[in-house]
């Protein structure tokens, strides 16, 4: 299952810029976002979402080991 990972900026008329990840769990959205946040200059505030104390999506691997 493919997720949607999507970033919402807002820019307010006082030229705050407001940056919504959605569709990212655990510390991943804030390495999402880093690239923006790094551009536009210093963070002034950050509020986590309910999607960051999530458990981020796994991949199982299964490995079968053979004998010869």
């Amino acid at each position: 299952m493919v997720l949607k990972r999507e970033m919402e900026i807002e820019i307010g008329r006082d030229g705050k810029v407001s940056i919504k990840v959605k569709g990212v769990q655990g510390r991943e959205c804030l390495e999402f976002s880093q690239f923006l946040e790094e551009a536009l200059g210093e963070t002034v505030e950050q509020e986590l979402t309910s999607e960051y104390y999530q458990a981020p999506a796994s991949t199982e691997t299964t490995v079968q080991q053979t004998r010869q």
